[in-house]
């Protein structure tokens, strides 16, 4: 059997891949070598780790995202049988779906026993590798600056999508959710380990972001900050309330002093002008109307529209949306390819849960309260802002980070 910190190292490690999702030819191996099914064998022989030790503890606390996945198995599988578009039909989504109750399993068989110091292992272990792929990827966009120059930041952008296989916003949506427990780390103070490898990872980064005009990440890092600062401000009482918001109010201050001075004082540089046109003409502009992307969201509410009830069946947005193109939105997926029913219950169901889960935060005395607002914080940014720029629901991150921070929410204090 495997020991303790073996399996604290792999769980770490299925975050991770999963984050990403890469293939195999990013990274100069066989294409059929890919991250989601290198972090699925782990996943397997997690679980029969856990069967073989008799570690496969009460699992009521995850039921509702069982049932949830049931429910959407179930309707996916009907909608199948009634589609009107059998020959586009993928059975990929649903395969993935029933998956995810495995990952479900395994994390919170794992998790939910931990203590502090095993899981301050899991985080560190998580920057770690958040460092070694962040920096591949730095060096990556710096060798197509080289390449294009920097004044070409469109051309950089379209050498990224063009030469990684799941293209550069979800490789930007990987690079967040790994950083984000780095930055997380940081806010915290959790364990000086690795301090000083956190903050590089996270300033490679933000780098990262801002070359490649990631409007998206901007925004995650954003709300999944005030998230953890809000949550912790509730959670605290007396000075050390007064410490945190002196703290925000330092925050903020120095973040609008350097961004002014940027903008104002170096309004000709090229970063400047590039952070000018991509985050603020250019979203002035398509929340004008001007989105290339709305056209594809509005394609899927038709659909969703004519088959309401069941969708046009799993795995065919592509194959009649606008331009063909994926929705990059994943409520405008669901919606159409499962039906306004199986959104419904997404929706309300993941609603219901991070309601609860917020009170249990603010109310009750959870054990490695800093961690656990770590990782819902996380959870929350990616519901709120990454369902709706990515195509999420049907990868098996989505439910990995749901995974991971339910058993730290039954850690009661």
């Amino acid at each position: 059997m495997l020991s303790r910190n073996v399996e604290l190292k792999l769980i770490s490690l299925v975050f991770v891949l999963f984050a990403f999702g890469l293939n195999g030819s990013d990274l100069f191996l066989p294409n059929f070598i890919t991250f989601n099914k290198v972090g699925l064998f782990i996943i397997l022989c997690l679980l029969i780790n856990l069967s073989l030790s008799d570690r496969l503890i009460n699992i009521f606390n995850i039921a509702p995202f069982i049932f949830l996945l049931y429910i959407l198995i179930i309707i996916g599988l009907v909608s199948i049988f009634f589609s009107n578009f059998q020959q586009d039909i993928s059975y990929i989504p649903i395969i993935n779906l029933l998956l995810s109750i495995f990952i479900f399993i395994v994390f919170y068989g794992i998790i939910k026993p931990l203590d502090n110091s095993s899981l301050d292992k899991i985080v560190n272990t998580i920057v770690i590798l958040a460092f070694i792929l962040t920096t591949i990827f730095f060096l990556y966009f710096l060798n197509v600056i080289i390449d294009v120059g920097i004044q070409n930041n469109w051309q950089i952008r379209n050498e990224i999508n063009d030469n990684v296989s799941v293209g550069l916003s979800r490789i930007m949506n990987g690079m967040f959710i790994v950083n984000s427990i780095s930055l997380g780390k940081l806010v915290f103070k959790i364990t000086p380990k690795y301090k000083l490898v956190s903050y590089f990872s996270f300033f490679q980064f933000i780098a990262i972001t801002i070359i490649a005009g990631s409007r998206q990440t901007l925004l995650s890092i954003i709300i999944f900050t005030l998230l953890m600062i809000i949550l912790k401000y509730f959670t605290i009482t007396g000075f050390k309330r007064v410490k945190h918001t002196i703290f925000i109010f330092i925050f903020i201050s120095i973040l609008s002093l350097s961004l002014y001075i940027l903008l104002t004082y170096f309004s000709n540089s090229i970063i400047s002008s590039w952070i000018i046109r991509r985050f603020f003409e250019d979203t002035s502009s398509q929340l004008n109307g001007d989105y290339g992307r709305l056209s594809i969201i509005l394609s899927g509410i038709e659909m969703a529209k004519e088959h309401f009830i069941l969708g046009a069946g799993p795995g065919t947005f592509n194959k009649w949306s606008f331009n063909n193109m994926y929705a990059h939105n994943s409520f405008a997926n669901l919606g159409s390819t499962f039906g306004l029913i199986a959104l419904f219950f997404f929706i309300s169901t993941i609603l219901f849960i991070l309601l609860i889960a917020t009170k249990r935060i603010i109310t009750i005395s959870l054990q490695y309260k800093n961690i656990t607002i770590i990782f819902f914080s996380l959870a929350c940014t990616t519901f709120f802002i990454g369902l709706n720029f990515n195509d999420l629901i049907f990868e098996y991150i989505f439910w990995t980070i749901f995974a991971f921070v339910l058993p730290l929410m039954y850690k009661d204090g």
